[in-house]
Parts: C-alpha cells; structure tokens; sequence
C-alpha cells in the first residue's frame, strides 16, 4: 500500500482549505452594483421557498459507530496476539479504513478526548450522555485489559491521520522524552477533568484537537453530497469547515508528525494515558523473549512510540506497555521472532 495518494489529496485539501480561508479572514470592499443578478435570485428563492422537515441523526447510528469501532478493536487484538501477521501495509490499510469511516463519514466522532470529556461530563451532569457515549468511552479501556493499547493503532481516527501522514524512516527522539510526555499527558488529563467539571464545562482538550477541522470538512462534505441525493438546495462549491488558523495549526502539526511520529498521542492526549496504565496489567502484554532476543535493534528503530530499549553491551532488552500502541511493526521486523 502506497501512501503517496493519500498525501496527494491532503496537500490539495490544505491548498484548497487555506485559500478558502484566507479569503474568509481578508477584508472586502463592498460593491452594491456588482451582485445585483445574484441578490435577485436570492430574493426570489426566498419567496418560493417551502420548508422542509429536518430529520436529526438517528439514534441508532451511535450504537452502529459502537459496533464499527467494536469490529475494529476485535482486529486489532488479533494483530496483538498473533492471530494476523503484523506487516507495514496491513497496519497502514487498518488506519486507512478507521480514517476513512471514523474521520471522514462521522466526523472524528470516535474520538478519545471527546470521549473522555463527554464521561466526565455525565458524572456532573448524566443525563446530558447517552449509553452509547458510554459504550464508545469502556470499550477501548476493555480492549486494552484484554491486548493492550489496541485502539491507538485500530479505531482512533487521530492515531490513524498521524500514521498516514508520517515518514518511514522517522526521527527516534531521546529516551528522556518519554517522561515529558508522562508529565504532559497527566496534566492534560487533570486539566481535561477539571475543565469540564467547572461551572463553564469547558471542553478545553477538545479544543487542541488540531485534526478536528480536517474531519470536520470531511463529514460537511459527506452531509452535503447525501443532502443533493434526497433533493435538498445545498450551496454549490466546497465546505471548508474552521479557520485559517486552525488550518496553519494542522498543517504545523501534520509537519512535524511527518518525522516524529504520533506527536499529539504521545505527548498530548488523556485518553492515551490511560489505555496504557490499563495496558500494564494487560492479559496479553508485549514482550520481548530474552532467550530468543540477538539484541539486533532492529524493533527499537521501527517503534514509533519508542517503548522499546535495546542494551547491546548489557544484552538487555525492554518494552514498555504504557507507551507501546500495539502496532506491531516491532513483530514485523524481528529476525528471530522473539517479540510477541
């Protein structure tokens, strides 16, 4: 699987995206004599126009995203226990599927921050979530206890966008940066809490979320196309949803997960922190065989987390269930078969 077309279309949407919004942010002269034709038409749908009965999303749709989102983590264990081989392309196909039904055709609706936000939320407030939301928050937490963080690289259509867009061969950053990330996903998690807690429900680590504007022009897109096909009067030319700043953030962002991989999963994300405490105590946890283990390095450059540790001198080898999503390219490149 090649991921050149994929980056094709992203590049595009963030030329089209950017000029759109730029175009909303410049200041323009009005010109009363110009849309004179345009005005006309306008006034005259406006007086033939007959309201339509607007039909909200079905209920039904959050437990069928529950299903989906079940289907996938079902996958992903079988990658985590061995069932499926783990290789680059099947992983790649996993995140283009989770992207393409999670991010684009429900809008990033399967989202672990929102999740979390929404959960606490229901502790101040139950009857502002439904049980669905709350299906959607337990089962990755589940799927970690039984394989581990599966839902990082199976389902999460945030972990699915930095997987695409990321460089083969990546930045490895130091070890010591694992305890920044510790540091700073624990903040965000207490801040996360505590935000929606307050009296302003604030869904403040919603509102990082720098991937939301590309799922959201995505799903606008879907909704305006199933709109034209049951007949609705839809606007001509392309949804572009957030701003010019949201954009130039995703793009920064998606820059610099093209060579450090996943940067807002490891160091940003709540969620993510806890899939991995529970990871810990996982009945299927990653581990590395010391008998078999030649302490070649090979699955210490493939992790993209750097949960992996080689010591040569010492013939050490150690992997870290908190950090590890579950990928499985460091299966895939073991020459003795020695992580499993």
């Amino acid at each position: 699987m090649t991921l050149r077309p994929f980056r094709t279309l992203l590049l595009a949407t963030f030329a089209l995206a950017l000029s759109a919004a730029a175009l909303r942010a410049s200041p323009r002269e009005d010109n009363p004599g110009c849309d004179t034709d345009l005005s006309e038409q306008v006034d005259a749908y406006r007086e033939n126009y007959v309201p339509r009965e607007f039909y909200p999303e079905p209920p039904r749709l959050s437990y069928i995203d529950d299903a989906v989102l079940a289907a996938f983590l079902v996958l992903g264990a079988l990658f985590a226990m061995g069932k499926i081989k783990p290789t680059r392309k099947r992983g790649l196909a996993v995140s283009a599927a989770a992207f393409i039904y999670f991010g684009l055709l429900r809008g990033g609706c399967v989202c672990p921050v929102g999740a979390l936000a929404n959960v606490c939320l229901g502790l101040r407030a139950p009857e502002l979530i439904g049980v669905a939301v709350a299906i959607l928050f337990l089962l990755p937490l589940f799927a970690s206890l039984v394989a581990g963080r599966v839902f990082c690289s199976f389902g999460c259509p945030l972990g699915a966008v930095q997987d695409l867009a990321r460089k083969k061969r990546f930045l490895r950053l130091p070890r010591w940066t694992l305890y920044i990330a510790l540091l700073t996903t624990s903040a965000a998690l207490v801040l996360t809490v505590f935000a929606i807690l307050s009296e302003e429900r604030h869904f403040m680590i919603c509102a990082l979320d720098p991937y939301k504007v590309l799922f959201h022009t995505g799903y606008a897109t879907v909704s305006k196309e199933m709109a034209v096909m049951r007949g609705y009067a839809v606007e001509h030319g392309f949804i572009i949803a957030g701003t010019l700043t949201a954009w130039l953030a995703l793009l920064a962002v998606l820059i610099l997960g093209f060579w450090i991989p996943r940067p807002f999963c490891r160091f940003v994300c709540p969620y993510g922190l806890l899939l991995g405490v529970i990871s810990t105590v996982a009945f299927k946890r990653r581990s590395i065989d010391a008998d078999a283990c030649v302490h070649c390095g090979a699955c210490q450059k493939r992790c993209p987390t750097n949960a992996i540790k080689i010591d040569r001198e010492n013939k050490v080898a150690k992997l870290s269930n908190l950090h590890c999503v579950q990928c499985g390219e460091c299966s895939a490149v073991c020459p003795k078969d020695a992580v499993k």
